[in-house]
This record gives structure tokens, C-alpha cells and sequence, in this order.
């Protein structure tokens, strides 16, 4: 049986050393009819005859069609994705940063399987991340825990997960669908510059509309883009403060909706994880020029947020407060004290060491404390996982 054209658009901004590999890993999918749709937001370092040649060197049969273009002048992400979406002519599409590649020479042929069922409007794979420059990693998007806990959940659900967390559990670069399906939900919204994705799945959420979520790793992710690179390059932070205010935007804006349809709880996670956002964007671009009382009096205002962060991340990752180095400092400031050593000179009474050892103390139980509601909470949520999966 004839199988529908699957289209992969290639959207780049100065990825030139990147984007061969990139074309040559969708060059060599085994699915029969393929359409190759290169948008390139109008880069200093596109070449599109070296490309264009590339192309017609290593095609093979399945090639059905391709295109490759540059705009006229830079427009962001979403636009040049909603371009490069409007020049396929695919049953089934996908968008693929120039820095990310296909695991596999089967990919799209184990998601048309997944389309087979007309229920699947939207696939959600998964990922696996490398370093900027190559260096394998273990980090899996998304992680074990989002994807355990999102896949099984109904549309409404989905919903209320992605709308109360400080980032997006659906995982963009791992994303494929139907053509139709994405016009008929308006496209991205251009309302957005740089966050093409997140918008878009809590608009189809809300709308009733269940994502598919597929156990299989099918792309490896570039660490180094918008939501991720290192702070090293102005031109690109600026990109990424722009990403953040965009998805603190996001959040705030689905408070009205959640406060006549949602929980108080639910209204809570939301206003606290858009100001999370807001938090790590002022703390990765604007405190490192502030004064001290500033840098204080921010980080004294924002603790209830950043004891939400430490929270969640926790939770998802699995990770726990280390109490090594208060416990060894809690046994030297004890030995300290039980053999009357002054270590500071105003200090003759030994109150000051006896405070500091009071405080480590305090200091460890607060995050024993910690773990141990991380634990129960953690336990809580696997149980949840379990309930769902039966």
C-alpha cells in the first residue's frame, strides 16, 4: 500500500557546521515518500547552493520533493517555523532544529506505525542529549519521571500538568504530526517570537485534544539553543531572556482559565512556576551586574520561589540535599568545643561556637527534614504512575 508523504522541515539560524549532519541522518530514512523542507531564518553562514548540491548528491528515490529557502530578514522562531510548516505538503510533518539528528535510519517509518491509529493527532518520542560539542551524555528528554507521569493522562490532565511546572514536559524536538491537525489548532502563535511549542500543546490540551506519548528514543538533542546554552554569547542570551520572559508569559496567562476551572492548588503551582521563571531569568542575566543589597534583597524576596524550584526538581530528578559538609563541619565545631578551644578571639565563652553549632544542627535537620517529604512525595507520585498504568 502507498504510504503518505511524511514531510521534515530543517529549521536553522547559523548552525552551519551542523546542518550536513543533519540533512545526511534524514537523507537515509527508510520510509518510501519523503519531503525535505529547509527554512533557514536568514543566517550569516547559509549557503543554500552548497546545500541545494548536497542534496541532489546524496538523494535517494524516496526523496519525493525538497526545498530550501532563507528569509529576507531575521523573523524568530515561530514565524520561520510556521513558513517552513506551510511549504510541506506531508499527511504527517515533522520540524527538526539543524543541530539535532535522527536516531536511526527507521524513524519515520516507526512513527507512521503510531499514525496508523487516526486517534494519534500528536506523537511525543523521546530524546537524547549530547554535549555542544559531541560528547555523549545519559540525560534522556523528557525524563523518565515527566514522561511516566504524562504519558497515561487524559487531555485534561495533560493540561493542568504542563500549566504548573517551571518547564515544558513535552519535549519539541521529539514531536510529529499530522498537518491538517496542527492548522486546524491555528498553528504556532505568533503572539511568540522564540517558544514556538509550549503554547501550542497547552492550547490543544485545554481544547480537549490527548497527546500520544511513544517510548522510543528517535532523536539526538545538541545541548547548546535557546533554552539551554551556556552564557557565553550576548547575541544568543539575549534570545534566551527573551525565551523566558515568553514562557513566564505563557503561565501567567492561564490563570484566568484556572481560576474558574481550576483548583486553588492548581492556581498556586501556576503563579508560582511562572515566577520561577522570571527568577532564573533575572538571576542568569541581571544580577551579576547588581549591587549587593540588590543580589540580597532578591534572593531574600524570591525564597519561597526557589524552595518551590529545589522542590520540583527534586521530585522530577530524583535528586536530595547533601548534608556531608554541615555533618563535618557539625564534628569539627564539636571537637572545637568539647576540648575549649577559642577559635575566635572576641569569643570567650565559647556561645558564639556553641550558636554556630546550633545552626549547622538546625541547618541538617531542615534538609533531613527535606528528604524525607521529597521521599514521601516522590513515593506518591510513583504510586500514582502505578494506579495509571493498570
Amino acid at each position: 500500500m502507498k504510504k503518505p508523504l511524511f514531510s521534515v522541515g530543517i529549521v536553522s539560524y547559523n548552525q552551519k557546521e551542523y546542518i550536513f549532519d543533519c540533512i545526511q541522518s534524514i537523507l537515509r530514512q527508510n520510509y518510501p515518500a519523503i519531503e525535505l523542507v529547509i527554512a533557514d531564518d536568514h543566517s550569516y553562514d547559509f549557503d543554500k547552493e552548497k546545500i541545494e548540491a548536497y542534496i541532489r548528491e546524496h538523494r535517494r528515490p524516496n526523496l519525493v520533493r525538497y526545498v530550501v529557502f532563507t528569509n529576507a530578514e531575521n523573523v524568530g522562531i515561530v514565524k520561520n517555523c510556521n513558513r517552513c510548516i506551510r511549504e510541506m505538503r506531508g499527511e504527517y510533518i515533522k520540524t527538526i532544529a539543524a543541530d539535532d539528528t535522527f536516531l536511526g535510519n527507521d524513524v519515520l517509518m516507526k512513527m507512521h506505525r503510531q499514525f496508523e491509529d487516526e486517534n494519534n493527532q500528536i506523537l511525543c518520542a523521546r530524546a537524547r542529549a549530547i554535549l555542544h560539542d559531541g560528547g555523549a551524555t545519559e540525560d534522556l528528554y523528557p525524563s523518565n519521571y515527566d514522561f511516566h507521569m504524562i504519558a497515561e493522562m487524559s487531555a485534561g490532565e495533560m493540561y493542568t500538568y504542563m500549566v504548573t511546572r517551571p518547564w515544558c514536559p513535552v519535549f519539541a524536538p521529539c514531536v510529529f504530526m499530522r498537518r491538517d491537525f496542527f492548522w486546524q489548532m491555528g498553528g504556532y502563535d505568533e503572539q511568540y517570537v522564540y517558544t514556538e511549542d509550549w503554547p501550542l500543546w497547552v492550547r490543544m490540551t485545554r481544547a480537549g485534544h490527548r497527546l500520544t506519548f511513544v517510548d522510543e528514543v528517535v532523536i539526538q538533542y545538541r545541548y547548546g539553543g535557546i533554552s539551554n546554552q551556556s552564557s557565553s554569547e550576548f547575541k544568543i542570551n539575549h534570545l534566551r531572556a527573551r525565551h523566558y520572559q515568553e514562557c513566564a508569559q505563557l503561565l501567567k496567562g492561564e490563570l484566568t482559565y484556572l481560576k474558574e476551572h481550576g483548583t486553588l492548588g492548581q492556581i498556586f503551582r501556576c503563579w508560582y512556576s511562572a515566577k520561577a521563571i522570571e527568577m532564573r531569568r533575572e538571576m542568569e542575566f541581571f544580577l551579576a551586574d547588581a549591587t549587593f543589597r540588590h543580589n540580597l534583597c532578591f534572593r531574600l524576596r524570591m525564597l519561597p520561589v526557589q524552595c518551590y524550584i529545589k522542590l520540583m526538581t527534586a521530585i522530577t530528578y530524583h535528586h536530595r540535599f547533601s548534608v556531608k559538609k554541615e555533618c563535618v563541619l557539625l564534628l569539627a565545631a564539636g571537637l572545637l568545643f568539647q576540648q575549649q578551644i577559642q577559635v575566635f578571639p572576641w569569643d570567650h565563652s565559647g556561645k558564639f561556637l556553641a550558636a554556630v553549632i546550633l545552626m549547622l544542627a538546625c541547618c541538617i535537620a531542615v534538609k533531613l527534614g527535606g528528604n524525607l517529604l521529597l521521599t514521601l512525595l516522590s513515593l506518591r507520585a510513583g504510586y500514582k504512575t502505578k494506579l495509571k498504568e493498570k
